[in-house]
């Protein structure tokens, strides 16, 4: 059985496209080619709205209303659904939503296939889609898309966070008043240290936390939520047999500058592994490279497609040399023990990976040892299938020549009798035959001799003859 482990990523941003939510096949949303055609008819749209419309169903009527009570005192105050679009469509957010890496898709389509994977992944993106209109009816969803022609399935969710207020105007645009069920929390102000900081009267300074605004308790507790939903991905009973599905619970951040100290990390990380500095690319000048490719004949969208793949290599190529630089910096530096905190982690791995190493070696010394007994156990079963199969052979053999030999002697006694009736009858018809010659030659009182009368002591002593 294949275990497929996984977490929940979650990325909320400000940047959303529906078309290029829909409009797969463009060749102006695959320029580096991540999208695979093939698959563009497994996407699934859950729900397509324009966000002119959106806001044309949601905010005319409100709208409306503000505009009959500010058109007698206030007519500066009134606006349309236009105007009020053109002031609040960038608070319209995306979120991404996906289970798993796309190692862990590849290890899931190798289990089951691929159909029966892009399934199950649409299984939980969509029972997604339905957590969220229950569980956020003021982030309104006016877009939801599942695409399957990337590396892993993932849900697209567009909304817009809506609240409703007794005062101006009745139905808005506003995050805090959205996720109004959350209260914002506070916590003392504090140094690099963790040290509280005071003010010149010696009061800790109280101000709001990371942790304690309503956005981020909304999305931890959404995070839980869809973590619960991908336990309780529903498989058939063959993919049970087959796949097992493990959510990786996240690790909440408690500070918002964990990123900078992770990319830190990982910049140490690279520069211990690579002493020497990577190679920046050359940026591509479009103007040239158009000019050589319209010369071999290329058409405009493969002109495109290939400057867009060289300046995304030529921008990874200097992302890794930044981060080279950044951790050679980081090393070097006195006052940072990153480099005894590396080594030390690194021996630390390697003793791990030996011990991990020794680990799978026993077990796949256990693994051989139970295959080694599985194939004994089989031969010796089809030992004994081929001795039961010869001695049950051998015994209807010999019980075919007993009955062989009980026929043959039933058949000797039969001929016997016939023999002995047979002789007894030319015996009977030989003795038949001699009184017939004898009763020829006898005188008559022979032929027929008297019976003898009276008591046996009054019959006279002679010999009676038959």
């Amino acid at each position: 059985m294949t275990t497929i482990s996984g977490k929940v990523s979650f990325h909320e941003g400000k940047k959303f496209s529906q078309r290029h939510n829909i409009e797969r096949a463009s060749g102006d949303w695959n320029k580096d080619g991540h999208i695979n055609r093939g698959l563009i008819n497994e996407n699934v749209i859950l729900m397509h709205k324009p966000l002119r419309q959106f806001f044309e169903e949601t905010f005319s009527e409100a709208i409306a209303d503000f505009n009959f009570r500010n058109k007698s005192r206030h007519p500066e105050r009134m606006t349309s659904v236009s105007a009020y679009y053109q002031k609040s469509k960038n608070q319209a957010t995306e979120s991404i939503i996906q289970f798993g890496d796309a190692e862990e898709f590849q290890r899931l389509t190798e289990a089951v296939g691929e159909k029966q994977a892009r399934e199950i992944h649409k299984q939980f993106l969509t029972s997604v889609f339905e957590y969220w209109k229950e569980s956020n009816p003021n982030l309104r969803v006016f877009g939801a898309y599942i695409h399957c022609d990337e590396a892993v399935p993932h849900l697209h969710l567009d909304y817009l966070p809506v609240s409703t207020s007794d005062r101006g105007l009745k139905v808005r645009v506003s995050r805090d008043g959205a996720l109004s069920k959350y209260e914002r929390k506070t916590g003392w102000k504090r140094d690099d240290d963790g040290k509280k900081i005071l003010d010149k009267e010696g009061n800790g300074i109280e101000i709001e936390t990371y942790s304690g605004r309503k956005w981020v308790q909304w999305e931890q507790a959404t995070r839980l939520n869809l973590e619960q939903l991908a336990a309780e991905i529903k498989l058939t009973d063959e993919q049970k047999q087959k796949v097992e599905i493990e959510v990786i619970p996240h690790e909440p951040k408690s500070k918002k500058h964990d990123n900078a100290v992770q990319y830190q990390h990982k910049a140490v990380a690279y520069y211990l592994a690579n002493p020497e500095p990577p190679e920046v690319l050359k940026r591509p000048r479009k103007k040239d490279l158009f000019s050589a490719l319209a010369n071999i004949g290329k058409s405009k969208e493969e002109q495109q497609e290939i400057y867009q793949q060289k300046m995304n290599e030529y921008k990874k190529s200097k992302s890794m040399f930044n981060m080279w630089q950044k951790g050679k910096e980081l090393v070097n530096s006195p006052q940072n023990g990153y480099l005894q905190e590396q080594q030390e982690q690194a021996e630390y791995i390697k003793q791990a990976n030996e011990q991990q190493k020794k680990q799978m070696q026993e077990i796949e010394q256990q693994q051989q040892q139970i295959q080694a007994e599985r194939q004994r156990n089989e031969r010796n079963a089809e030992h004994n299938r081929q001795y039961q199969k010869a001695l049950k052979e051998k015994e209807q053999q010999m019980n075919r020549q007993i009955q062989e030999q009980a026929r043959q002697i039933a058949q000797q006694m039969f001929e016997q009798r016939m023999q002995t009736d047979l002789d007894a009858l030319a015996l009977k018809q030989h003795e038949a035959d001699l009184w017939g010659v004898l009763e020829q030659y006898l005188p008559e009182q022979q032929q027929q001799p008297e019976q003898p009368t009276g008591r046996p002591e009054q019959r006279q002593k002679g010999t009676y003859h038959e």
